[in-house]
C-alpha cells in the first residue's frame, strides 16, 4: 500500500520536471541563429549556461548586467543560487583547510619523514 502511495504522489512531479527540462532543451535547440543574437535571448542562454556549469561568478555578473527587465526574472531564483554558492564555498574551504592541516602536521600517520609518504 505504501509503495503505490509513494509512486503515485512522487512520480507526477518527477515526470512533469523531466517534461519541462526536455521541453526547454527542445526549445533552446530549435532557436534560429537570428533569434540567438537577440539581446535578451543571448542573455538567457548565457544565464542558463552559467547556472548549468555552476559558474556562480558569471551567473551573478550576468544578473547585474541583465538587459531590459530580465533581472526581474532572475530575481525568482537568484536567492537560491546565492545559498548554493555560499554552500559550495564553505565546503571547498573546509576541504582545503583539512587538506592543509594534514600536510602541515609533522607526524601525520606516524611517518618519520615526508619521503615515506611518496610510497
Amino acid at each position: 500500500m505504501e509503495e503505490s502511495f509513494i509512486h503515485s504522489h512522487l512520480s507526477k512531479p518527477v515526470i512533469s520536471y523531466f517534461e519541462f527540462v526536455s521541453d526547454l532543451t527542445t526549445i533552446l535547440a530549435s532557436l534560429t541563429p537570428e533569434e540567438k543574437t537577440d539581446e535578451c535571448v543571448a542573455h538567457a542562454l548565457a544565464v542558463r549556461s552559467a547556472w548549468w556549469l555552476g559558474n556562480y561568478h558569471r551567473l551573478f555578473k550576468l544578473y547585474t548586467e541583465a538587459p531590459r527587465m530580465a533581472g526581474y526574472l532572475v530575481d525568482w531564483f537568484v536567492d537560491r543560487e546565492r545559498k548554493a554558492a555560499i554552500k559550495s564555498m564553505i565546503k571547498s574551504y573546509v576541504l582545503l583547510k583539512s587538506f592543509l592541516l594534514l600536510l602541515l602536521k609533522p607526524n601525520w600517520g606516524n611517518f618519520r619523514t615526508h619521503t615515506m609518504l611518496a610510497i
